[in-house]
């Protein structure tokens, strides 16, 4: 979807894949970073299916 709507924001291909690349490794470290920030473990269970990628 993302990839498909990428010429409305004037995104070149190569843009839109950087851009989802980026996300897509924040995103993977986000269990890491809610430990870091004190997060409880069952809090992050709660989440953890917004977060798949």
């Amino acid at each position: 979807l993302v990839r498909e709507v990428a010429p409305y924001f004037r995104l070149k291909e190569k843009e839109a894949d950087a851009i989802i690349n980026t996300i897509g490794q924040n995103v993977a470290q986000w269990e890491q970073i809610a430990t870091n920030l004190g997060i409880p473990r069952n809090e992050m269970e709660l989440m953890k299916n917004a977060f798949k990628y």
